[in-house]
């Protein structure tokens, strides 16, 4: 009788969970580039600002993504280590930097998070100054077979905008 009354406290926890279908690595990125679209858009949008570059940071969690060299008319370069980025500040006097994190996208929707910085060398040295962070989040649309972008929303925590 108490294995019954355990199993059937347990039954509504398993009958609630809903199973979410994960994606394959070309819908993975697909929908990060879209990320990546929208971030520069929305960047634009609020800061009236543009890269001609934007490098993005976390290789780890992004290299076996097949980037194309540019999205939104910006060269995407996705950069291996802080050394890589720094060695850029030879030919630049400054530059945007995203670290983006992902959380699992599956069919259910696609959620991002852009932490934005500039990078600047004054005086021989290099500064690596937190801007924004960006946070994008897509749904799962049936009809298109395909993410439709849900929300874009900009926290300045780190400046006084």
């Amino acid at each position: 009788m108490f294995r019954l009354l355990v199993f059937m406290c347990m039954f509504p926890v398993f009958g609630s969970a809903q199973a979410t279908v994960a994606l394959s690595e070309e819908e993975q990125t697909k929908v990060f580039c879209q990320a990546i679209a929208e971030y520069i858009k929305a960047v634009y949008k609020n800061d009236q600002k543009t890269y001609d570059t934007l490098f993005i940071g976390q290789y780890e969690d992004h290299h076996n993504k097949k980037l194309p060299a540019t999205i939104q008319n910006t060269k995407i370069v996705l950069l291996k280590n802080e050394e890589e980025g720094a060695e850029k500040l030879k030919y630049r006097k400054s530059f945007g930097f995203v670290n983006i994190a992902e959380f699992k996208p599956t069919k259910d929707g696609a959620e991002y998070i852009f932490v934005t910085f500039l990078v600047e060398k004054t005086n021989g040295n290099v500064s690596w100054m937190p801007k924004h962070n960006c946070f994008v989040r897509f749904n799962y649309d049936a009809k298109l077979k395909g993410f439709k972008l849900d929300k874009v929303k900009f926290e300045y925590q780190y400046s006084k905008k």
